[in-house]
């Protein structure tokens, strides 16, 4: 199913409106003649109409569909089969994903590989650095997105609020203490909007697939010289002073035995 914004929500807005319309035919009674009266009435969507076309889903009978005053238990399969013991708990786990995924955010593809770490830009402010960097994943590293990373002066760690635009609120956060992690993905910048071609086989709309490409921008949480050399494509005396000044910047930890250092901003798992 499309995601809530593009399928269920405009479903729901045709149930709304109906009331005050008449000739609004009733969907268990003839849904393809429903769908055609929400083409004629309701606000064009592309994104929609080409999910439609290509699954051909018209409008359920919700009369036939259970209804229920409280939320679903958590605990319970959809068969009605209890989780009995902690081992149970993942095949429900991933029971509630599929449905979330099926009526609400549409399908997700695995998580990408990061390809590379392209840097754009690094700036010196009174008070705080900032780094832009353009970060390549997914089908032979097609897929973009511009991150800027902003930190301030002074030993780390620092603590970091992630949002989808590049400025990141460094304004605000940076007079705190904070490091500031913005990357495009909002309305008036968003470097999301390729993914539909790149993943044709998955139906995730727009805000579902800016939360999907947060984990590329956390993605990575261990540093190493030789790890630097391979996604920068640089050399190793430039990317073992790349790493000690994260170091010095409060980036990364101290070298560990196993060649690692640890990044201290706070992201996803580890690789």
């Amino acid at each position: 199913m499309i995601s809530l914004s593009h399928g269920r929500m405009l479903i729901i807005l045709a149930l709304g409106s109906s009331l005050a319309a008449a000739a609004n035919p009733a969907p268990d009674a003839d849904p393809q003649l429903y769908l055609d009266w929400m083409r004629a009435n309701l606000a064009d969507v592309p994104e929609w109409n080409a999910w439609q076309e290509q699954t051909g889903e018209l409008p359920p009978d919700f009369q036939s569909l259970p209804g229920s005053e409280f939320l679903p238990d958590p605990l319970l399969f959809r068969d009605g089969d209890a989780v009995d013991s902690p081992a149970e708990w993942p095949r429900r786990r991933q029971e509630i994903l599929d449905n979330y995924q099926h009526y609400l955010l549409g399908r997700f593809p695995p998580k990408p590989e990061l390809v590379r770490i392209v840097p754009i830009e690094f700036e010196n402010h009174s008070g705080y650095s900032t780094r832009q960097v353009r970060l390549e994943y997914g089908p032979g590293g097609q897929a973009t997105m511009r991150v800027e990373i902003s930190l301030p002066d002074g030993p780390g760690p620092h603590p970091a609020v992630i949002t989808p635009r590049l400025g990141g609120w460094k304004e605000h956060l940076i007079p705190r203490g904070y490091a500031a992690v913005g990357f495009a993905g909002n309305d008036f910048m968003d470097d999301t909007a390729g993914l539909p071609e790149l993943y044709p086989e998955y139906d995730f709309a727009k805000i579902p697939r800016r939360a999907w490409a947060v984990q590329v921008v956390m993605e990575t949480r261990k540093a190493s010289i030789s790890g630097v050399q391979r996604r920068l494509k640089i050399g190793y005396n430039r990317a073992a002073r790349m790493v000690e000044s994260m170091e010095a910047a409060g980036l990364v930890g101290p070298l560990q035995p196993n060649g690692s250092r640890e990044i201290l901003v706070p992201g996803g798992d580890e690789d």
